[in-house]
């Protein structure tokens, strides 16, 4: 999380239910804020259910919620970063608003191509199929392609920012280390975290 964002609110409702102090070099909550904070957000509306499983199984067994996370992220297209937490594989054009992948317009003209080619008996028809699939997956290749210009571009921003944001904690790190210090050294019934 960058400063100044707020956590999702399933993921401050999970903070508040008792979870951790943020680890060092972790983000914060049960499995990171930003997109695992969301993907909790949605699920809770989704589905309560399976929302109340994983948060008592947060409560219960951080081990096999972290596993139990990356498995719901990878069938959601989505990647656990031990340093990050969950990450989109492609935050781009060709995911679905839950980070499932879809497929593209150009890809499935090709698979419906060479159903088509595969169907046919005619040789003719078979040959003028063959050339339509040439053309269309050159098409898909440059769709592709395109993509993968997109990320490289998103990701040379995405880096930009973490330079940045590094740069703005080297300039701070005394007032950091001594905001650090404090917390960890105030007493257990001073300090703002916890349950009341």
């Amino acid at each position: 999380m960058m400063p100044g964002e707020r956590r999702p609110e399933a993921a401050r409702a999970w903070r508040r239910e008792g979870g951790p102090e943020q680890v060092p070099g972790r983000p914060p909550g049960p499995a990171g804020g930003g997109l695992a904070g969301n993907f909790l957000d949605r699920l809770k509306q989704s589905n309560p259910e399976e929302f109340e499983r994983l948060s008592t199984l947060y409560r219960t067994d951080r081990q096999q919620f972290m596993q139990e996370i990356r498995r719901i992220m990878q069938e959601r297209g989505l990647q656990m970063d031990p340093e990050q937490g969950p990450q989109p594989r492609r935050a781009f054009p060709a995911m679905g608003m839950m980070g499932e992948p879809r497929a593209r317009p150009e890809e499935e003209k090709c698979q419906e191509l060479a159903r088509l080619y595969a169907e046919t008996a005619d040789g003719q028809e078979k040959t003028a199929i063959r050339q339509e699939l040439q053309a269309a997956v050159q098409e898909a290749f440059e769709a592709r392609l395109g993509n993968s210009r997109e990320r490289i571009a998103h990701l040379e921003e995405q880096l930009t920012k973490f330079r940045q944001h590094l740069q703005n904690l080297e300039e701070n790190r005394d007032a950091i280390c001594r905001a650090r210090v404090e917390e960890l050294t105030r007493p257990p019934e001073l300090k703002w975290e916890g349950n009341w």
